[in-house]
């Protein structure tokens, strides 16, 4: 099961100083694929009920997400979710990630 607590203290953890810092991004990063990577229901879940902040941060690793799964109920998901967010910019930059994530099922 996804924990969402953990999630949410890592995109929490983002928007502080140490986003700067490589190497914590890195194992923030890694932290975040490993716990969206456990299991594709839970993983939807919490993209659909995840704050803007949370998702943009879950965007991240969206690519590597769709390789692991291969599904196109996670893509669904994206594009739906994406438009609960009234940001051009951020819609647009979730667009790029949708385009990488479809080349997975292909």
């Amino acid at each position: 099961m996804v924990n969402k607590e953990l999630l949410k203290k890592l995109a929490d953890e983002l928007t502080a100083d140490n986003a700067e810092d490589k190497i914590y991004w890195q194992e923030n990063y890694d932290k975040r694929l490993s716990e969206l990577s456990i299991n594709l229901d839970d993983t939807i879940d919490y993209l659909n009920n995840c704050d803007k902040r949370e998702f943009l941060c879950a965007s991240e690793v969206f690519d590597e997400l769709s390789e692991h799964f291969k599904s196109q109920r996670l893509i669904e998901c994206v594009e739906k979710n994406v438009k609960r967010f009234d940001d051009e910019r951020f819609i647009e930059d979730i667009e790029k990630e949708l385009n990488y994530m479809k080349k997975h099922l292909q």
